[in-house]
């Protein structure tokens, strides 16, 4: 912390000298002569406000998680359907042996019971 009888502390630009302005503003550098721009300190942020920022971070994050998941599950749903799908026939072609004769024993058994 600067003593407040030297005013702030400065580093010139120019020649990176460390100086006191002295309370001089501009404040100038006593080795090359150089004017140093005073900077405005940044404000500093309240507890709520970090606390407030953490908060919204952590929503977004679980939210992420969430909607991996849910995509994740989404996924293998589709895979498992498709697993599913693939012990049925979708056209009489895939029958192996003559389609006719299976056909004409079941109709002779319909005609029979009649």
């Amino acid at each position: 912390m600067g003593k407040p009888k030297l005013g702030d502390k400065h580093i010139c630009l120019n020649c990176e000298a460390r100086f006191f302005d002295l309370g001089k503003n501009p404040a100038v550098c006593p080795k090359c002569g150089t004017e140093a721009v005073a900077e405005k300190p940044k404000k500093k942020r309240s507890q709520k406000a970090k606390a407030e920022e953490a908060a919204a971070a952590a929503a977004a994050l679980a939210e992420e998680e969430a909607a991996t998941k849910a995509s994740a599950a989404e996924e293998d749903d589709e895979d498992d359907d498709d697993d599913e799908d693939e012990g049925l026939m979708e056209d009489a072609s895939d029958i192996t042996g003559d389609a006719d004769d299976d056909l004409d024993e079941v109709l002779e058994h319909v005609k029979n019971e009649d």
